[in-house]
């Protein structure tokens, strides 16, 4: 049967079976199934004349702060007007000038240790086609956005904050948050639990599957834990942990310090 298929129990069809598949490829480093290409994607290799760019240090905004203090191991900062910003703020847009083509875009922060995407946009697969060439998918894009200012392996957490993607916000509404009774949401699942097969099988979920799996190939890199981060009428905020896998034979990973809800 192919990891993709229904398997009699799931609870959250249809996401819980795209996301155990993408677990299976991240966590194998052969399988029969398929071979992932890694990228090679640097923002160097994007068309100064057809992108935009830019990356300039800026204190982080109150929710990235208030997400990075929840893990812990990652520097806060208070934008007191005073300090060196420890964070970079990056804004990616294509094809400027073509007001007849949906630009593909990524805007976000970046520090040591983590990637924060506040929004991004890719146009359906109709339009991606640009002088001949196709545009890089957001996975692609947030792992070179990354590499730009250090060194892959030192990623530790993906964030993404003001969800608007429709596909994830959906399967958030419709099966995590349904008993949610408190101010404020917060609930985080391991990679062995159904919730977080079944998030990582939304769209949001994918394209960091995908970053991983372009930057480090199969077998290296899995999101280890996923965490839904929400107060009422905001929207929801993800952050997606990110561990080696383990060697083969080891049936036990290093275990990510259990981060607390807070009160």
């Amino acid at each position: 049967m192919a990891s993709n298929e229904l398997v009699k129990g799931d609870r959250f069809p249809p996401w819980q079976a795209k996301g155990r598949k993408l677990r299976q490829w991240m966590e194998a480093s052969k399988t029969g199934e398929r071979k992932i290409r890694q990228s090679s994607l640097r923002l160097r290799d994007l068309d100064q004349a057809s992108w935009i760019i830019c990356i300039i240090p800026k204190c982080l905004p109150l929710r990235e702060n208030l997400l990075i203090r929840r893990v812990g191991g990652l520097p806060t900062e208070w934008n007191t007007g005073e300090q060196r910003p420890l964070y970079k703020k990056v804004s990616i847009r294509s094809h400027q000038d073509d007001v007849e083509t949906p630009a593909t875009e990524w805007y976000g922060f970046v520090g040591l240790g983590m990637l924060s995407i506040s929004w991004v946009f890719r146009p359906q697969e109709d339009f991606v086609v640009v002088d001949g060439q196709h545009e890089p998918y957001i996975s692609e894009i947030s792992k070179a956005v990354y590499e730009n200012s250090f060194p892959l392996d030192t990623l530790k957490y993906v964030f993404v904050t003001g969800l608007s993607e429709d596909d994830t916000k959906q399967c958030l509404n419709y099966y995590i948050s349904s008993d949610r009774r408190d101010d404020l949401f917060y609930e985080s699942w391991e990679y062995t639990e159904p919730q977080c097969d079944a998030l990582l099988g939304t769209k949001i979920g994918k394209t960091v599957a995908y970053l991983l799996l372009g930057a480090f190939g199969q077998g290296v890199k899995r999101v280890r834990r996923i965490a839904v981060i929400s107060e009422v009428g905001q929207d929801w905020d993800l952050r997606f942990d990110i561990e080696d896998v383990p060697l083969e034979g080891s049936h036990f990973a290093a275990k990510i310090p259990e981060i607390n809800s807070p009160s």
